[in-house]
């Protein structure tokens, strides 16, 4: 129900009061009741998801019944909430579009130079190049050249790690916030899942401290299975498989990946996790049969097309 379900019931009361008025019989006292205790149910229903998750039990009842004992009136003040609480109601963030697609970062190679050195680690140009790479090994670099003798260059390092840790804490922190004023749970499922992919993408690019990285993960899992306790979402799924294979639960990453696959997330993104799984169970039969069935897959990590180009 929604502000459809407010209308129709509106235009069902204000029936019910012109039959009152016109006829004043007893007929059209009844006909009047009946068609005001349809119009209570209809906008106690369309008031309930409005409300906060821990009143909604039992809310539907309760307001049909007190819209209808109350008659006109209360079928008024049934609409004033409804309408306070619709301005009132905060549109959740856009869901957080993380960067781990596994893509390599792109770098353009021209052929070597005599004496040239790969990536090291003092050169600013490099370090600029990878401070603008949401990418693991772009974070590990940083790391890296967090250690160098030239300032500019640790500066720089540390600046960009600083800065896209700090960038991921301030969103986890305004979803949390805006976790108090959702009701609908459509907005609760792209909150939930955007927070648990956040957590993951601390995990994921390795910015934060190993010691934080369990507590990161089980963030990751409480708002995955939270999300999906709305939605049955394949990303959901996605992101909870890989949780449980960097966890080593092998049933579950490989219950939520089929999950994920069955509702349609894209195979090139989930067939190299399930061939890890094959393998980690020495089932050399089905990693074959697998890898033939997605021989015309090509993954989006160079290294993991590298890996199925091996298998198939």
């Amino acid at each position: 129900m929604n502000i459809k379900g407010v209308s129709v019931s509106s235009v069902i009361e204000l029936s019910g009061l012109a039959l009152l008025y016109s006829f004043k019989s007893l007929e059209s006292v009844l006909a009047y009741l009946a068609l005001h205790v349809s119009a209570s149910v209809i906008v106690a229903a369309s008031l309930r998801p409005l409300l906060p998750r821990r009143l909604r039990k039992g809310s539907f009842w309760a307001f049909s019944l007190l819209t209808s004992l109350s008659g006109p009136v209360g079928f008024l003040l049934m609409v004033a909430i409804y309408i306070a609480l619709t301005f009132r109601r905060v549109e959740a963030m856009p869901l957080y579009e993380n960067v781990s697609t596994e893509i390599m970062p792109e770098v353009e190679f021209s052929g070597r130079k005599i004496g040239e050195a790969s990536l090291k680690a003092n050169n600013p140009r490099i370090v600029l190049y990878m401070s603008k790479t949401p990418h693991p090994l772009a974070v590990r670099y940083l790391k890296e050249a967090i250690s160098s003798e030239e300032d500019e260059v640790r500066l720089v390092a540390f600046a960009t790690l600083s800065f896209l840790e700090k960038e991921i804490m301030d969103k986890i922190g305004s979803l949390k916030e805006s976790l108090k004023s959702i009701y609908r749970e459509e907005e609760l499922f792209s909150t939930y899942l955007s927070l648990a992919e956040l957590y993951w993408e601390l995990v994921y690019l390795n910015i934060s401290d190993k010691e934080l990285e369990e507590f990161y993960l089980d963030e990751v899992s409480r708002y995955g299975e939270e999300a999906l306790s709305i939605k049955d979402s394949p990303k959901a799924h996605f992101l909870l498989g890989r949780l449980y294979l960097r966890r080593r639960n092998i049933e579950l990453a490989e219950k939520h990946l089929t999950r994920a696959v069955e509702l349609g997330f894209p195979e090139e993104r989930v067939v190299t996790y399930l061939l890890e799984i094959l393998y980690v169970r020495r089932d050399y039969k089905r990693l074959f049969e697998l890898s033939s069935k997605f021989s015309h897959v090509l993954p989006t990590d160079p290294r993991a097309a590298s890996i199925m180009r091996v298998w198939i």
